[in-house]
């Protein structure tokens, strides 16, 4: 299928640049969950559950979102890799967490 790029929520931006990286993805978190980590870690695991080591996260929800898909891909692939969106265009920073 290719590389694909999960946005973590809608918050209404254009992410059609991300495109450029993968496949976008959109993943929903229950709103009602927003202070529910719990909650929050079982709707991104099911959500990110076809994720690959080389596939990115878009870095644009509310904190507690952010950290648990990070904490997620981090605990699967030892890295996760971030795209940022920065001078009017998505920039790809990565995070190599792996102890092997």
């Amino acid at each position: 299928m290719g590389k694909k790029v999960f946005i973590l929520g809608d918050g209404g931006y254009d992410y059609s640049d991300a495109e450029r990286f993968g496949t976008l993805v959109h993943l929903t978190v229950p709103t009602n969950a927003k202070w529910d980590i719990a909650a929050i870690f079982d709707a991104l695991k099911e959500g990110l559950e076809d994720a690959e080591p080389d596939d990115y996260l878009i870095v644009s929800h509310m904190p507690s979102v952010v950290a648990v898909a990070t904490a997620i891909m981090v605990e699967w692939f030892g890295c996760v890799n971030f795209l940022i969106y920065r001078f009017d265009k998505y920039e790809e920073k990565n995070l190599i967490l792996d102890n092997v």
